[in-house]
């Protein structure tokens, strides 16, 4: 074994050190755990019995010219043709998308090569988590590609909100205490929103970290975000969100790897109400299994009653049998839900358009996480606009209104105006945004939340006068 010091975490009393080696232009990476020090940067032969034969310091010129060498590999892998959609309206995007999922995809996989620390956060819903699993197959793909054996020094993190916090940041740079690399630290995000309360977060992992920060929601003024090289969202290129996050991870894969999924990309459009969603090709299991995979973690064995990885989810849904099972569990739970609702809502009719508001702490089974208010409010809309297309649903839960327009209503109904005339002029109102099919607000413990969905009504029944 022998190759430059790209990487080395420490393990205790031990360090794990990752290898990178050129031989006739292919890229050969292995690891090792040894208890001796050896510097980052240095090159060194391992004999079989694990002995260090040789260690010497590599010049700048040597790490400049191995960083140039492994770009040149990088650059030839990403060469390939654009996706093509069979979407027409999408391929637009993706023609504007594709440019800058290259310069990130470089970025992202120079870091993979060379052993860096790399976190990736998502959001804990079936488009954020689609997002995460199709970064999680494309990174498997890429592995094999390269016959690479060793384990990528990866973090996988479910986010239960979609606000980066300062704790956070926190958290994401003592993980990186772990590691001396050459290479900086990457942090990965996608389906998090833009609201400045992610402002001192995002400015805190700026100091040690790169970012790449997929999203698609609307930008709110003064988001801290933008200032990334890595940022990328529709919004910014004349787009809007029902390009959704998880299909912006999956178009990232593939440009990594040249492996995407149909049935991901839909389960995304799917689980976002994004109006790309088709209910008749394959998806809608995906997406309701990732929506309660993602829910409670727990129910599907998961050693983190908070967090499930990707490669939990690959291992179940590779399990034909095992999968199924849990479809069928989630569809009888959010079918249970569904009936519940029904039967405890309440309709306002303006003209053609009925608005119904439910109270989800009538519906929710308390013996289980699931499901959530986000996709079962999609659900329940879908279910009462059978009879009527003209439907609007106010869900709410707790100190959050959730919303769910039809595409039909979302522009007369503009629902996300209504949000942000609340936050301009409220001090009742925490937060709020989503985008015009689906959205939320958060309100203070404080806030009177009977009165504000009142308030609501009358703004929607303004609108659609």
């Amino acid at each position: 074994m022998e190759g430059i010091i790209t990487s080395i975490k420490i393990l205790g009393n031990s360090k794990k050190y990752t290898l990178i080696s050129l031989k006739k232009d292919t890229l050969i990476l292995e690891e090792i755990i040894l208890k001796e020090d050896i510097p980052l940067g240095n090159f060194v032969k391992i004999d079989t019995e694990d002995k260090i034969t040789e260690s010497k310091k590599s010049s700048n010129k040597v790490l400049s010219t191995l960083k140039e060498n492994i770009n040149l590999i990088i650059d030839k892998e990403l060469d390939r043709p654009d996706y093509v959609s069979d979407i027409d309206e999408l391929n637009q995007g993706i023609r504007k998308l594709t440019p800058f999922m290259k310069k990130h995809a470089k970025t992202f996989l120079l870091k993979l090569f060379f052993g860096a620390p790399i976190i990736i956060r998502y959001h804990n819903d079936a488009d954020g988590s689609t997002g995460a699993y199709s970064v999680y197959l494309s990174i498997l793909e890429i592995l094999s590609k390269f016959n690479i054996q060793i384990k990528p020094n990866i973090t996988w993190l479910m986010q239960k909100n979609v606000i980066y916090e300062l704790g956070d940041a926190i958290f994401d740079k003592n993980l990186e205490n772990y590691f001396m690399t050459i290479e900086k630290p990457l942090l990965y995000i996608t389906d998090f929103g833009t609201s400045i309360q992610s402002n001192k977060g995002a400015e805190k992992i700026t100091e040690t970290f790169d970012v790449i920060w997929l999203d698609h929601h609307p930008i709110e003024k003064g988001f801290f975000g933008e200032n990334f090289n890595g940022y990328l969202n529709p919004w910014s290129l004349g787009f809007d969100s029902e390009i959704t996050a998880g299909f912006l991870s999956s178009l990232f894969g593939y440009v990594i790897s040249g492996k995407i999924s149909a049935e991901i990309i839909n389960a995304s459009f799917i689980g976002d109400y994004s109006k790309y969603a088709d209910p008749k090709k394959p998806g809608n299991d995906l997406a309701l299994f990732l929506d309660m995979a993602t829910s409670d973690p727990s129910a599907l064995g998961s050693y983190n009653s908070k967090n499930i990885t990707p490669y939990e989810l690959y291992n179940i849904i590779t399990d034909k049998e095992k999968y199924l099972s849990f479809i069928n569990t989630a569809k009888m739970k959010m079918e249970e839900a569904i009936e519940k609702a029904k039967n405890n809502i309440k309709k306002y009719k303006v003209n053609e358009t009925i608005i119904y508001v439910c109270d989800f702490s009538n519906v929710k089974n308390k013996e289980s996480k699931y499901p959530l208010p986000g996709r079962f409010s999609s659900k329940l809309l879908d279910v009462l606009m059978e009879e009527s297309r003209n439907s609007i649903l106010i869900l709410h839960f707790g100190v959050y209104i959730s919303f769910r327009i039809p595409k039909e209503l979302s522009e007369k109904v503009q629902i996300l105006k209504i949000i942000e005339e609340f936050k301009g002029n409220s001090e009742d109102v925490d937060s709020g945004g989503g985008h015009s099919s689906a959205a939320s607000i958060k309100l203070y413990e404080s806030t009177d939340k009977k009165a504000y969905i009142k308030l609501i009504i009358e703004k929607i029944k303004k609108q659609l006068e």
